[in-house]
């Protein structure tokens, strides 16, 4: 029998729920393989991390457009399971790569729904499809093993199959990066810095950023703005080139949990206009619990409330500049407001990834 871990990714390190599930398989001894895309440039990873991957289809098909790539993979997945053995345990991560694999090997304990990202939520689907998926969603659901979600607003039904685990970052990641800060002397220092990482696109708020620091730089106020991860947008580009940023370029996972100790706070907006984003559960979160980091996130976002409550967090719109801009400029000038949160987020309640997942892991592949 063999574990396989199917992700429509080209990058296992550029994806930290990925990463961290491989590192987990690897350490506990699994014999697993991970389906995936073809890579692009080089991989990340620390050394002695290579596992075992294969990609099901190639960059050709990326040409026509994101929904002949998502079917084009669904398909690949579907012959590819058809031609393995009966055997095998899938471990599906999202919707696109469930769907194929419920359909053929439903209802024989064989394989894992990691519902990360609710598909039929995640988009703005016409009406007609956004119903399409959440019937299929639900059929993906009833057939799993475990149903994997990372927080409990993301599915309303108490599923009998239901797993609930945070997206806290595992152990390992966790003690390379603290290393990494001692090394390197990473501190929070006299001067405020924001700390901005993962993709720069248009939907996570980097534009209403932008507007922000240029209306603090037009008044001659300055916030020290460190950036880590990858552009795919305008915006993104901008900011980069803003003179208050510092970027670092697409860093590892253990690097961009490391710089958390460089940072005051974390930029964390989600476009509410996705209907996923208003019950976001990102993994930045996890890492500022794990850190002692506050984090600032738009106010539509349902699931940062609690922390706001908890006086963990700022919250401000997320089309509103302005608020942005007095917001970063205010917790500058007023250290004690950060202090008093990051006392805070240090009281939060936290589990290693690894810790929860690996008794859920047990659960299904002992099953």
């Amino acid at each position: 029998m063999k574990t396989v871990v199917v992700a429509r990714v080209d990058s296992i390190y550029e994806r930290a729920r990925l990463y961290k599930l491989c590192k987990l398989l690897d350490r506990c001894g699994k014999d697993f393989v991970v389906w995936k895309l073809p890579p692009k440039g080089v991989q990340q990873g620390q050394a002695g991390e290579r596992w075992n991957e294969i990609s099901l289809i190639s960059f050709r098909w990326r040409r026509f457009g994101m929904g002949i790539e998502y079917l084009v993979w669904a398909v690949a997945v579907l012959a590819r399971v058809l031609l393995s053995s009966r055997e095998n345990k899938y471990y599906c991560l999202a919707f696109e790569s469930a769907f194929p694999v419920a359909l053929i090997r439903g209802r024989r304990g064989a394989f894992f729904f990691d519902n990360a990202d609710n598909f039929a939520s995640s988009h703005k689907w016409p009406h007609f499809a956004k119903l399409f998926f959440q019937a299929a969603e639900r059929f993906i659901a009833a057939r799993a093993k475990v149903h994997l979600v990372p927080g409990e607003s993301r599915w309303p039904v108490r599923d009998s199959n239901l797993r609930v685990v945070k997206n806290t970052p595992s152990k390992k990641v966790y003690d390379s990066a603290v290393c990494i800060a001692r090394d390197r002397h990473y501190e929070r220092g006299v001067e405020f810095t924001l700390y901005v990482n993962g993709w720069l696109s248009g939907t996570r708020g980097i534009a209403t950023l932008l507007k922000a620091l240029n209306v603090l730089e037009e008044s001659g106020r300055k916030v020290n703005v460190l950036i880590a991860g990858r552009s795919n947008s305008p915006e993104g580009d901008l900011l980069i080139k803003h003179s208050f940023a510092e970027y670092l370029g697409p860093v590892s996972n253990e690097e961009a949990l490391a710089c958390c100790y460089r940072a005051d706070l974390v930029f964390t907006f989600y476009d509410p206009s996705i209907p996923i984003n208003v019950v976001a559960e990102p993994n930045k979160w996890g890492d500022c619990v794990a850190t002692g980091t506050p984090f600032l996130a738009n106010s539509e976002i349902e699931t940062a409330k609690p922390f706001y409550q908890s006086g963990c967090c700022f919250l401000t719109p997320y089309a509103d500049y302005q608020k942005l801009a007095e917001l970063l400029w205010d917790l500058k000038v007023s250290s004690e407001k950060l202090e008093l949160a990051r006392s805070a987020i240090g009281n939060q309640d936290f589990v290693f990834w690894d810790d929860a997942m690996e008794r859920v892991l047990d659960e299904w592949i002992s099953g």
